[in-house]
């Protein structure tokens, strides 16, 4: 019997797919609510990161990308956003963010230095490059005013992000989940 192929290129998505896609989905938002540590002005240390890195290492890359889209969009019609209002780039920002988790954890050994890699390509580009951008864009604030603050907040960010995700990652109880559950 043929399989068949979705848009996507992996086998038709099941019933136990689709709810293993709205439970992550729960959890991430679950996560992205609970309060962020802030740092004022512009400065927030949250935990949506983990659902984020555990959405990609059991979705892959596109599906990992697109629910990271789909989880910004919820949050702000569930939470209201950051800022009080919706701004596509934060959903720009959890679609790459989303990719680069999945790219780097899905089907992978986590290492130490996977960790690290893809947590400082999503620091550098999702939360440096894209994140100061649109803080720029939507407070009208210097650029350069702004990055050295944020440039400390990832420094860091950075080696929590990676302890806590290789920990989560190689906890046997996840990777067992990873090993049954993995789209």
């Amino acid at each position: 019997m043929q399989s068949r192929r979705s848009l996507i290129g992996k086998k038709s998505l099941s019933t136990q797919n689709i709810t293993l896609m709205a439970l992550v989905i729960a959890f991430r938002l679950a996560l992205g609510m609970l309060p962020a540590i802030s740092i004022p002005p512009f400065v927030q240390i949250g935990f949506g990161f983990i659902g984020s890195a555990l959405m990609g290492a059991l979705l892959g890359p596109a599906l990992a990308a697109g629910i990271g889209g789909i989880v910004d969009v919820l949050d702000f019609f569930i939470g209201g956003g950051s800022w009080g209002y919706f701004f596509p780039g934060y959903t720009l920002s959890a679609i790459v963010a989303g990719y680069f988790y999945g790219k780097g954890f899905y089907r992978q050994d986590v290492t130490w230095k996977r960790t690290f890699m893809t947590v400082l390509l999503n620091t550098l580009v999702v939360n440096l490059l894209l994140g100061s951008l649109w803080v720029y864009l939507m407070t009208d604030k210097g650029l350069f005013a702004i990055l050295p603050i944020r440039l400390v907040k990832n420094l860091i960010s950075l080696p929590l992000n990676t302890f806590i995700i290789y920990k989560l990652l190689n906890h046997p109880t996840i990777k067992r989940l990873l090993r049954e559950w993995r789209i």
